[in-house]
């Protein structure tokens, strides 16, 4: 059976985009995850404490406007052009999206109350893109996601949604997997909402902004390879099908020898898990047993998205202004560096108030109208 983790990623570089081996690879993962999801609610094949296991990995791609993030939710999901598009379960692209149009709600009609299903029932077996998904990066924004619908975060955990409304109530069971993003901001990893993510981070340097205006106009006039995306469709519904097969699953033991050399956190753990799972269904053969272990790629992935995390946790904010300075040696005018932040997306008011609170916790230094790293 194909290989379809190293197809895709050679198709990508074919086609003369840039940083093929960085943030794509997370997103056919997600697929894998997505798939062996499905054949595991079906033929209960991997538990935990007594329960069905939900290995869904949803994805929260965080980088500047204009850097990637819907150039590959369209790579993936274009309904003509998206590499899994037509492919073994629905899938699709919203631009946004708000806490009731996705788990749903109970509108008023001539005097009555219907329900009115949301993203999460209507794609219950699929993948979905949102471009903008503002309740997502609220309640990531939060220690405690007081605010949020406890409906949403069920349909991206346990996948049972429970909405009382005052029209009625709401009750649906869904496998959806996410793929969101948003511009840099403070998280808040230890959220609930934050714990049901993998996030892929691109704080681009100056050398990231040369390299995509260079991929930019390698790709002009590349057509779509309409044949190769018809031959990985039907690779990828053969391999969806003989998930059914599939009896077991098994972590060898150097998966938790390398969590722990990693000192991933246990409520962690298993986004790792599913990673791996994502990476060893979409690139090796299916059959009754599947064995989960760590070859170099699929270390370099654990390590990258554990790296990413970690800078997130710290704030991504933070890092661009920091990897800003780095390139300038350390030091630049303020009113330099304002104007770099807001290739960034980052007003003069916004970027201000940063640098003036990252010189209060003495991560930088204001003297002259010069700021600097400490």
């Amino acid at each position: 059976m194909a290989d379809l983790y190293n197809t895709a990623l050679d198709m990508f570089r074919s086609q003369g985009c840039a940083y093929v081996d960085k943030h794509p690879p997370f997103y056919l993962c997600s697929v894998g995850a997505h798939m062996f999801n499905l054949a595991n609610k079906n033929h209960r094949i991997l538990f935990e404490h007594g329960l069905v296991m939900d290995t869904r990995m949803h994805i929260f791609f965080v980088a500047p406007p204009g850097f990637s993030k819907t150039f590959w939710l369209r790579k993936m999901l274009d309904p003509k052009y998206g590499l899994i598009a037509g492919g073994p379960f629905k899938t699709g692209f919203e631009q946004y999206m708000t806490e009731a149009g996705w788990t749903g709600s109970i509108v008023p009609v001539n005097g009555g109350w219907i329900e009115s299903p949301g993203v999460a029932y209507d794609y219950r077996s699929g993948i979905v893109g949102v471009e903008e998904f503002s309740a997502l990066v609220t309640a990531m924004r939060q220690k405690h996601s007081a605010a949020l619908d406890t409906a949403l975060l069920a349909s991206l955990d346990s996948g049972m949604v429970r909405k009382r409304l005052r029209g009625g109530k709401i009750c649906y069971e869904t496998n959806v997997t996410l793929w969101a993003a948003t511009q840099p901001a403070r998280f808040d990893l230890s959220s609930g909402m934050g714990r049901r993510f993998m996030f892929i981070l691109f704080l681009p340097s100056s050398r990231d902004t040369e390299l995509i205006k260079q991929a930019r106009r390698r790709g002009k006039y590349v057509e779509p390879p309409d044949s190769s995306l018809y031959v990985y469709r039907a690779e990828l519904k053969e391999k969806f099908y003989k998930l059914d097969n599939l009896k077991q699953i098994v972590f060898l033991p150097e998966v938790y020898q390398l969590f722990d050399e990693l000192q991933i956190l246990h409520f962690e753990e298993a986004l790792a898990e599913r990673l791996l799972i994502g990476y060893h269904v979409m690139k090796e053969d299916i059959g009754k047993e599947l064995y989960i272990r760590v070859d170099p790629e699929a270390k370099r992935l654990v390590q990258l998205a554990f790296m990413w995390r970690d800078q997130i946790r710290r704030g991504t904010e933070l890092a661009q202004v920091i990897s800003i300075l780095r390139e300038h040696n350390g030091k630049m005018p303020l009113e330099q560096l304002r104007e770099k932040l807001l290739d960034y997306g980052m007003d003069y008011v916004k970027s201000t108030n940063l640098i003036y609170m990252l010189c209060r916790d003495q991560v930088l230094r204001l003297r002259d109208g010069e700021v600097m790293l400490r």
